[in-house]
């Protein structure tokens, strides 16, 4: 006895395996794609679309491959997302079917950015003291192990980068260093906004500002012993942020009360060292004076005067 057997194909939407995966570096991913079956298989893929930036764009061909059930997003569209800081997106598969099954799936990263913790960060500068800022390193394979840079503008609009003398990187706290504050406070800046380049995959930036708390200009010796032939200098501390000094506006003194500026001539200014001229102590010998008073009127905002005393 035969019998007739007929056979029907069944109808199978296409499908995916799972529509989340995890990015990693160097890493292929692979995503389980069923065509279907019957009157609703597909032959291929069509496109695969993503959005950015509010548009939508289509992925470049050599950027996946399609064989024997499976879909890979190649190392190369993986390591590109990663370098170009895209740790999270969605791709649309649109298939070839006649009812044009569109299936989503989700790419994205496990771990953190390097990132500064501090909430503001902005930081005060003294002379004499470190600056310490709070870092997060990252995790997994979008952190960061050290920093390549610390990057600045300077006043004509040249990017410099910070010398690695005056700073560096203990645990997950970068310290900018005394030399640095000191160094900045003497050239007269008064703040800073300041880059730090990490070294993470994606190159990650963020920024950091320093100002240097105003502080006005200071003598710490005040009394001076003079001697025949033999100038005096003085060592003024220039102040720093706003009220810093750049020099002197004049120096006075009283005689017979009534007060005079003293010549210029008789006195020089470099660095933060003002020198009294030789000249100026044998004069005062000479006319028998054996002590005087001398006030230094600094340039600063608040035009700060700090008076000396000098004997012989």
């Amino acid at each position: 006895t035969k019998a007739k057997v007929t056979l029907t194909a069944v109808d199978v939407e296409p499908s995916i395996g799972g529509a989340e995966y995890t990015m990693s570096k160097d890493q292929p991913i692979d995503v389980k794609l069923d065509l279907g079956a019957g009157t609703k298989k597909a032959s291929g893929i069509k496109y695969i679309t993503f959005e950015i930036n509010g548009k939508t764009e289509t992925l470049r061909a050599e950027m996946y491959t399609y064989e024997n059930g499976t879909l890979r997003f190649t190392t190369q569209l993986i390591n590109n997302m990663l370098r170009a800081g895209y740790y999270d997106r969605i791709y649309t598969i649109h298939l070839n079917d006649t009812a044009n099954t569109q299936k989503d799936v989700r790419l994205k990263v496990e771990g953190r950015t390097p990132s500064i913790i501090d909430t503001n960060p902005s930081y005060s500068m003294y002379r004499n003291r470190d600056i310490r800022i709070n870092l997060d390193l990252g995790a997994g394979d979008i952190k960061a192990t050290k920093i390549n840079s610390i990057t600045f503008k300077l006043p004509n609009g040249t990017i410099a980068a910070l010398p690695t003398d005056k700073y560096y990187l203990n645990g997950s706290v970068l310290v900018l260093n005394t030399a640095y504050s000191n160094a900045f406070i003497s050239a007269g800046y008064v703040n800073r906004v300041h880059t730090i380049n990490f070294d993470d995959i994606a190159g990650t930036h963020k920024t950091f500002s320093v100002t240097a708390v105003s502080e006005i200009p200071s003598i710490a010796v005040t009394s001076y012993t003079m001697r025949r032939n033999q100038a005096i200098p003085v060592s003024i501390d220039l102040g720093a942020g706003q009220e810093r000094a750049t020099g002197v506006s004049s120096i006075t003194f009283q005689l017979n009360g009534i007060i005079h500026a003293l010549n210029n001539s008789l006195y020089t200014f470099s660095g933060e060292t003002l020198t009294f001229k030789a000249q100026l102590i044998n004069n005062m010998f000479n006319a028998g004076y054996t002590s005087r008073d001398y006030t230094i009127i600094l340039n600063n905002k608040s035009k700060t005067r700090i008076t000396i005393h000098m004997a012989g």
